[in-house]
């Protein structure tokens, strides 16, 4: 059965009309009230069964030690949910926050991270493959079966990364029935979201193949920068995911994906808050810049063009052999990911402070288990994975540069450089002259802390590999019908290196202004590196 349907969605726009038309309402049926009554019941005395992997084998939710909520993939239809946010939002105790540039945390009972370049607290799977680093997508997800987060520490099963707890993002998986659906919607902002899934049985009962993709074009936004006439939060997605179920036996099978997106765009601006004790583009307080007004953010300027682009590729080989006495699980997977950014940080139309991100990550994960069956009440499970990962998280930081736009082409740098103000200054009502003394900013100032312009280009360089073994096990023993007991254990190998710097950000990596004579006088270094 293939499915198709049209929305005017109300979805991050405006108001909206829906209409859903499938191929089952091709002829229209009606259902006798007396009819409809008795399935009512019948579906209210029974308590349909939710089936999860939480521990790594496909059990009942209810029969699980593990405080989980589950988000069906109908759940997910009809809510229309395709960000890890969106899904976080629904769960109790959870939030998402992305923290950096190049980074989300997702925080489950107050158990979260300090800093954005920490290993997060709660670890991410996807599809039974850990993708929760110091960077992993915020891509859109889309033809889910399900998603598990389970609250509280998963060191036991899941290790890294888990004290917190862990998210199980489930995709579906190709079967042998011919079926499929087409969604477009439409919304305000020009936005346009097209997603669709087809799954086709190749060989009966022994290969199946399902192919989903999420294509999203939103032209404007809710921002919008009048200089440079766009809208920075507008977005274009491509997604793409092939899943491939080869069963050469009725107890071997080999599951394969092979997914790819890509994301440009979406972030909207970062504006001051109206009365906002930030709102002067020096600390101290010197040139006022006012706050922004909810009904003003599409009226804004920049200097500097930002963007957001975001690309991933990821390969999965799982394969799956009943044996007698239980499951041989293996999983290997790889995946590739960059993100390159570029964000205005004094949010004015002078050009003063600026960020721009270039980060990637590059992982090998391998597992290999053992879920045995149920041997007289007796039940274990035990397994290694390995892990290889390869994560930078590089950015340069400019601060003092020039003044630009309506006020002209005042050199902040010029100014430090010299000690006073020149003539370019002459539009800000400065006199050529001025010593710069008088706003309290520094002479021949260096460094990264201080007021305006006391910093220059600054290059932060985080570079990380890590190679990480684990054992695991977990076992649970029925002491009568209803009570278990239960426990797991693990022991990891990490090896960790961080190769990290700070340098004053030229292509040259050496210090713009007063650098020789500063460093040279207390160091005897003519052309410092930090």
């Amino acid at each position: 059965m293939i499915e198709a349907r049209v929305r005017m969605s109300p979805r991050r726009a405006g108001l909206g009309l829906s209409l859903l038309a499938g191929s089952s309402l091709c002829a229209a049926a009606w259902i006798p009230a007396s009819h409809a009554e008795a399935a009512a019941d019948s579906a209210m005395a029974r308590l349909e069964e939710v089936v999860v992997s939480a521990r790594k084998r496909d059990e009942s939710m209810q029969s699980i030690p593990i405080a989980i909520s589950v988000l069906t993939g109908e759940l997910l239809r009809d809510g229309n949910l395709d960000e890890l946010n969106d899904f976080i939002d629904l769960i109790p105790n959870a939030t998402f926050t992305q923290d950096s540039g190049t980074s989300s945390e997702i925080s489950i009972r107050g158990s979260g991270r300090n800093m954005a370049e920490e290993d997060p607290g709660v670890g991410l799977n996807k599809d039974g493959v850990y993708v929760g680093g110091l960077l992993f997508s915020t891509a859109v997800l889309y033809d889910l079966a399900r998603v598990e987060i389970l609250r509280g520490p998963q060191a036991g099963l899941y290790g890294r990364n888990a004290v917190g707890g862990a998210v199980n993002i489930i995709s579906e998986r190709p079967d042998f029935n011919h079926q499929g659906y087409v969604e477009l919607q439409l919304a305000s902002k020009e936005r346009r979201e097209l997603r669709a899934a087809v799954n086709v049985p190749l060989v009966e009962d022994r290969w199946a193949i399902r192919l989903a993709g999420l294509f999203i074009d939103q032209q404007e936004g809710f921002d919008y920068l009048e200089n440079q006439d766009r809208f920075p939060d507008a977005v274009e997605n491509n997604s793409v995911r092939l899943r491939s179920l080869f069963r050469p036996s009725e107890h071997l099978e080999f599951l394969t994906t092979f997914e790819w997106f890509e994301r440009d765009g979406g972030a909207p601006l970062t504006v001051l808050a109206p009365g906002s004790a930030l709102g002067y583009l020096d600390s101290t307080q010197t040139i006022p810049y006012p706050g922004t007004q909810v009904e003003d953010t599409l009226h804004q300027q920049r200097d500097l063009p930002e963007f957001r682009r975001l690309n991933m590729w990821h390969a999965i080989q799982e394969m799956n052999w009943q044996l007698p006495k239980g499951t041989l699980t293996g999983i290997v997977s790889y995946r590739d990911a960059a993100l390159e950014s570029q964000r205005d940080e004094d949010m004015t139309i002078h050009r003063i402070s600026e960020i721009t991100y270039d980060a990637g990550q590059e992982s090998l994960f391998a597992e290999l288990r053992f879920a045995s069956v149920d041997l007289g009440g007796f039940r274990f499970l035990t397994g290694v994975n390995y892990l290889d990962e390869d994560v930078k998280l590089n950015n340069r930081y400019a601060v003092g540069s020039n003044f630009a736009g309506a006020l002209g082409g005042a050199n902040i740098a010029s100014a430090f450089e010299l000690g006073y103000f020149d003539e370019s200054w002459a539009p800000l009502g400065i006199p050529a002259g001025t010593p710069i003394t008088i706003f309290g900013w520094t002479p021949f100032a260096t460094g990264w802390g201080g007021y305006l312009g006391d910093t220059f280009p600054t290059d932060f360089v985080n570079e990380q590999t890590l190679e990480s073994i684990a054992v695991f096990v977990e076992a649970d023993y029925a002491l009568t019908e209803r009570v278990r007991l239960w426990g797991n254990a693990r022991y990891a190998r990490d090896e960790k290196s961080i190769d990290f710097a700070q340098t004053f950000g030229l292509p040259e990596s050496r210090c713009p202004i007063a650098c020789p004579q500063v460093f040279g006088l207390f160091l005897g270094l003519p052309d410092p590196e930090v």
